[in-house]
């Protein structure tokens, strides 16, 4: 459950060779081969998680993000609301921002795109092109970047 998120006993950089507790635990609940436990990013990895949403991807037996559809999230493949839904409703943000739902999404997508695991991961990220551009827009230059380290009185 959404106590798994911060398990003392999970490894930042577990690897094939070696296992941790988290690891031992999620693949005698899951029933994932410990191969595959290293290559997947579970659904306790998943962003602002809820415990109603880890309790219903568990009790589905969705284990891993590559588990989890478009559908889980109330969402058409290409991240757009059901319109059949009264959650969908719920969902929608104005001004060309993502609800947490859609950022959800995209976070799966992007683990589906990648290439390698754990050290060797290559992500491939979801750019929002559009959203971009509008928000770059309203920049005023010139734009001032501050190094506080640099600055920092002695």
């Amino acid at each position: 459950g959404m106590q798994c998120a911060s398990c003392q006993y999970r490894l930042k950089n577990s690897s094939e060779d070696g296992c941790s507790g988290f690891d031992i635990c999620w693949q005698k609940a899951s029933g994932i081969d410990m191969e595959d436990l290293h290559k997947s990013l579970l659904v306790v990895d998943l962003f602002a998680n809820t415990k109603k949403s880890m309790k219903s991807f568990l009790s589905e037996q969705k284990y891993t993000l590559s588990d989890l559809t478009a559908n889980d999230f109330d969402l058409s493949e290409d991240g757009t609301p059901l319109d059949d839904s009264n959650k969908a409703k719920k969902k929608i943000v104005t001004g060309g921002a993502i609800t947490k739902y859609q950022r959800q999404w995209y976070q799966v997508q992007t683990n589906r795109r990648s290439t390698g695991s754990g050290p060797d991961l290559h992500p491939q990220y979801i750019i929002r092109r559009n959203s971009l551009e509008r928000e770059m827009k309203k920049w005023q230059y010139p734009l001032h970047f501050v190094d506080f380290e640099t600055v920092a009185p002695v």
